[in-house]
Parts: C-alpha cells; structure tokens; sequence
C-alpha cells in the first residue's frame, strides 16, 4: 500500500514534536504541508507570529515512501524560526543577498546537526 501525503504529514508532525522542547519553540505551531511549487522543503513563518508552516514537495514525499530519514531536513525547518528573525533584519544591512541567505542556511544547518548530536 502506497504511503499518503496525509501519513507524510504526520510523519512531520511528529519529528516536529520529538524536537520543538529541545529547541525552545514549544510556544509556537506547526503544521505540515505539500506545496509542488517547493524546492524540497521549506518552512515559513511570518515574524513575530509563531505560526509555522513546513512545506514539502513531490520529491521530499517520494524520498519517504522510499524510506529515507527524513528527520534531519525537518529538524533543519523547525529550526528556522531560531534563525529567521536575525535573517529578517539582516536583509535591511549591507551585506548582499546571497551572502546573508548563505549564512541563514549555515546557520540554521550548525543547530540542526548539535541537535541531533544531543538527541541520537
């Protein structure tokens, strides 16, 4: 039987849950859902409200089916609320685009990997 968005979504739901404590954003809300127009994965969060949103594509779907751990790119998005506000007021700076979005996704990597360090 052929894994459905809905079990994916759950699936995300759940890693989102296993890590929001661990990084602190226990006020915030998830939720998971597919958007054929992302890239793999992406998260957005409209600051400073706390609702996040995890996006996924076609390709991040089929990776699951075909059971891929899919855990280390959705800790690297529930992650970005950590990292999204400081990347948000650094548009308005001087530093160019790629170099600040550069950063953002180093950044927002460096926590990802200390988390799952501490966690597996």
């Amino acid at each position: 039987m052929k894994k459905t968005r809905k079990q994916f979504e759950k699936h995300i739901m759940s890693v989102v849950s296993k890590y929001q404590k661990k990084v602190f954003l226990q006020n915030h809300t998830f939720r998971a859902k597919h958007d054929k127009d992302t890239e793999y994965m992406s998260c957005s969060h409209a600051y400073p409200y706390l609702n996040v949103t995890i996006r996924y594509s076609d390709t991040a779907l089929e990776d699951w089916r075909n059971g891929r751990d899919m855990s280390p790119f959705i800790l690297h998005e529930v992650c970005h609320p950590l990292t999204d506000p400081l990347y948000n007021k650094a548009l308005d700076r001087f530093a160019s685009r790629n170099e600040i979005e550069a950063e953002r996704e180093r950044l927002t990597d460096h926590i990802c990997n200390i988390v799952l360090t501490l966690t597996t």
